[in-house]
């Protein structure tokens, strides 16, 4: 599984997500890839299509491919690379309104104002930091949040 991550933050959730597959004793592997580049939606969108491509090369093709995506776009642009996914068979998890209001929603059902995620977060996971590697995230979220955002999103 290829997911295209934003930076960090994103990257230790697929390692966290790879943890609760290994756990379970799961055939997955779940390849995490930051873009070469950053930058926005496009151009993270852009660079992740490209190391997906350039690793499916070396080691044959994906069954499942994702990205993470923040939403700091146009509707039409958003709309845009929704097609290009789709061309791409590229699942898009856009992080409404960001990677921190996703992560809360492991925890609560709703969505936190814009400009008020991390305060949010930080209510019901004080110790919380961004960027946080695959075992903090593992050590507290726990498996069935997984339910709960796969509702919420």
């Amino acid at each position: 599984m290829f997911i295209g991550c934003e930076g960090a933050s994103e990257r230790g959730y697929a390692g966290w997500l790879q943890k609760i597959a290994d756990d379970r004793e799961l055939p997955l592997h779940i390849d995490p890839r930051l873009p070469s580049s950053g930058g926005g939606p496009t151009q993270i969108m852009r660079g992740c299509i490209a190391q997906m491509q350039r690793r499916a090369g070396q080691h044959g093709l994906y069954k499942v491919q994702a990205i993470f995506l923040d939403p700091e776009c146009s509707d039409a642009d958003r709309s845009r690379l929704n097609r290009l996914a789709e061309l791409r068979g590229l699942i898009v998890v856009w992080q409404e309104p960001d990677f921190e209001a996703f992560l809360l929603r492991h925890f609560v059902d709703r969505r936190p104002p814009i400009g008020d995620t991390m305060a949010a977060l930080r209510r019901v996971w004080p110790e919380y930091e961004k960027g946080m590697p695959a075992q903090r995230l593992y050590d507290r979220l726990p498996c069935d949040a997984l339910e709960r955002v796969r509702r919420a999103e």
